[in-house]
């Protein structure tokens, strides 16, 4: 793709606010791997770049449109105490593993 045709894209992309799939193309112009792949898979590639992004700052966002007095995270969990489960128990827990056992 010649410049001025990327520069139309990636102005394009910027007047319809889409800054992931402008940043996503201009990876793809960057590397030389992406010449193999077809049309299709390289936009399924800048379509799922924006979606997860805006999906990554939805929840970000609510997390702070919250205002949670306390910050608390899987990683932050202290297993010092003798009441909680083993870490174990609880990695498993998060991961889910139990709705796959059934």
């Amino acid at each position: 793709m010649n410049n001025s045709s990327s520069t139309t894209v990636t102005d394009g992309l910027n007047s319809l606010r889409l800054p992931s799939c402008k940043k996503e193309f201009i990876r793809q112009l960057n590397d030389v791997n992406m010449g193999d792949m077809c049309f299709e898979d390289r936009l399924c590639l800048i379509v799922d770049a924006e979606i997860t992004s805006r999906k990554s700052n939805r929840s970000e966002r609510k997390v702070r449109e919250a205002q949670f007095k306390i910050e608390a995270r899987p990683e932050l969990i202290s297993y010092d105490f003798a009441r909680l489960p083993n870490k174990n128990r609880i990695l498993s827990l998060l991961a889910a593993n139990f709705i796959a056992l059934g």
